[in-house]
C-alpha cells in the first residue's frame, strides 16, 4: 500500500476531513478541474486590471504634474514675450511627454476656447493626452484609456504692461491738454521726469490708470486716477527697446524720391523687405486711401506729411522716421482727419513697433498726430529721443503702447495691453505674475 494511502486511513481514522485540495485531487470526475481551468485566465484578467488602473492613475498623477509645470514655463515665456507654445512642448518633451510621439497630443491655447478664462488673452490653456497601454487586463477585453489633463495659467490681478512710458529725465514728460480722457485703467503707466510737474493736467481733463509709477510728481487742474498704486519717487524705468537698433537706410537706396498724391496709392516692400522713400512723402486731398504690403518702410529725411482725410492700411508694417546721414531725420506730421491702420510686425528687427523714430533724431524731433485722427495702431510708437503728439483719438485697437521722449495728448484715448503674439516689449515686473488656476 503506498504511503499516499496509508495516510489517508490514518486520517480517517483519527476522524480528520481531507483538505479541499486533497478532495479536489481525489475528485474522479474531472469537472472541478474544468472549471478551475476556466476560471484561472479570468481571475488573472481581474487581477491585471486592477493592476493596469493603478498604473493608469500613477502615469495620470505624473502627467498632470508635468502640464503643471509645462504651464508654468509657458507664462514665464509670455511675460518675458517668449513663444509659449515652445516653452510648453519643451518642458513636456523634457518628462517624456514629446508632442507626436507615442500618441501624445499637446495643445496650446492663449487665449483658451472653453473654461471659465475662455477668451481671456492673458490665460493660458495647456491640454496633454495619451493613449495607455493595457498590462495585464488584455484577456479580459478591456479598452485601454486615453488619459487627459488640463492646467490654466493666468494672472493672479487682472490688467498690467506698460501702455505709456516717457523716457525723458526733466521736464514735462506726459502732458494731457483740455478736458479730455486718457483710459488706461488695464495698464501702466511710466514717467521718469524728476519734476513735480512732471506728468501735467491742464483744463480739467482725467488720466485713469491702472498703476503709475513717477520718478516726479503730477500737477495742474486736472485729475490723476489710479487704481492701485500711485507711486512717487519712482525708480526711472528702462527703455523696453534701448537694446534695439533701428535698421540702417541701405547705401544709395532710394526706391521713391519726394513722393506725393493727392489720390490713392500703394506701395510694396521690395525683395529684401524693405521700401525706402527718399526726401519725404506728401499726401493731399481728401476720401483717399495709402496702402502699404508688409514690409520695412524707411523714410530717409525729410518729412512724411498727411494733409487731407486720408486713410493708412498696413498690417505686418513698420514705419521707420531715420536719417542715411547724420543730420535732418525724418518726421511724420498728420494734419485733418486721418484713419491710421497699422499693426506692427511680429519677428524681425521692428517686431512689435509700428512705428519707431531713430533714437539719433534730434529732441526737436516729432510724430505728431494732429487733427481729428483716428489712431487702430496695433503695436508701439516708439520714439526715444522725440516727442509724440497724439491729437485724435484712438481706436479699437487692442494693442497700443506709446514710448517716446515725451508724450502729449489732446484728445480723448483709450490704450489697451491686449497684446499677446505681437511682440511689444514691457519693463520688467509691469506684467503681473501667471499662476495656474485651474
Amino acid at each position: 500500500m503506498s504511503a499516499e494511502n496509508v495516510d489517508r486511513r490514518q486520517d480517517r481514522a483519527a476522524g480528520k476531513r481531507p483538505s479541499l485540495l486533497c478532495r479536489l485531487r481525489d475528485s474522479r470526475r474531472g469537472g472541478v478541474s474544468t472549471m478551475l481551468g476556466a476560471a484561472t485566465p479570468v481571475m488573472i484578467g481581474f487581477m491585471g486590471l486592477a493592476i493596469d488602473t493603478t498604473y493608469w492613475e500613477s502615469a495620470k498623477i505624473s502627467m498632470q504634474g508635468a502640464t503643471d509645470q509645462a504651464t508654468i514655463a509657458a507664462g514665464r515665456a509670455y511675460r518675458s514675450d517668449q513663444n509659449v507654445t515652445t516653452e510648453a512642448v519643451a518642458v513636456l518633451a523634457a518628462h517624456g511627454l514629446s508632442n507626436g510621439l507615442d500618441n501624445v497630443v499637446v495643445t496650446v491655447a492663449q487665449p483658451p476656447t472653453t473654461g471659465l478664462y475662455a477668451g481671456r488673452t492673458d490665460a493660458i490653456h495647456v491640454t496633454v493626452s495619451q493613449p495607455q497601454p493595457t498590462i495585464f487586463s488584455s484577456v479580459l477585453g478591456v479598452t485601454p484609456p486615453t488619459l487627459t489633463t488640463h492646467s490654466v495659467a493666468a494672472p493672479s490681478t487682472s490688467g498690467g504692461g506698460a501702455c505709456v512710458i516717457a523716457l525723458a529725465t526733466s521736464g514735462v514728460g506726459i502732458s494731457l491738454n483740455g478736458s479730455n480722457t486718457i483710459d488706461i485703467s488695464k495698464c501702466n503707466v511710466y514717467n521718469n521726469s524728476v519734476n513735480a510737474d512732471g506728468t501735467t493736467l491742464v483744463g480739467g481733463g482725467t488720466i485713469t490708470t491702472l498703476n503709475a509709477h513717477l520718478v516726479g510728481d503730477w500737477a495742474g487742474s486736472g485729475m490723476f486716477n489710479v487704481s492701485r498704486v500711485l507711486e512717487r519717487g519712482a525708480s526711472p524705468v528702462a527703455d523696453p527697446y534701448g537694446t534695439r537698433n533701428i535698421p540702417p537706410v541701405p547705401p544709395g537706396r532710394c526706391d521713391a524720391t519726394n513722393a506725393s498724391h493727392n489720390s490713392s496709392a500703394s506701395y510694396a516692400a521690395k525683395t529684401d523687405g524693405i521700401f525706402v522713400f527718399c526726401g519725404g512723402l506728401k499726401l493731399t486731398g481728401s476720401g483717399n486711401t495709402l496702402t502699404l504690403a508688409p514690409g520695412l518702410y524707411m523714410f530717409d529725411r525729410n518729412e512724411f506729411s498727411i494733409n487731407g482725410a486720408w486713410t493708412i492700411n498696413g498690417s505686418n508694417v513698420s514705419l521707420l522716421f531715420t536719417s542715411s546721414t547724420v543730420a535732418n531725420h525724418a518726421t511724420l506730421k498728420v494734419q485733418a482727419n486721418q484713419v491710421v491702420n497699422l499693426v506692427a510686425p511680429t519677428a524681425g528687427p521692428a517686431k512689435g513697433i509700428a512705428l519707431w523714430m531713430h533714437r539719433n533724431a534730434p529732441a526737436t524731433s516729432d510724430i505728431n498726430f494732429g487733427g481729428s485722427s483716428t489712431l487702430n495702431i496695433t503695436g508701439a510708437i516708439y520714439a526715444a529721443n522725440a516727442e509724440v503728439t497724439v491729437s485724435g483719438s484712438n481706436g479699437s485697437s487692442a494693442c497700443t503702447q506709446v514710448v517716446a521722449r515725451s508724450i502729449v495728448f489732446n484728445g480723448n484715448n483709450m490704450l489697451k495691453h491686449d497684446c499677446v503674439g505681437v511682440g511689444i516689449s514691457d519693463p520688467p515686473g509691469s506684467l503681473p505674475a501667471l499662476v495656474l488656476v485651474q
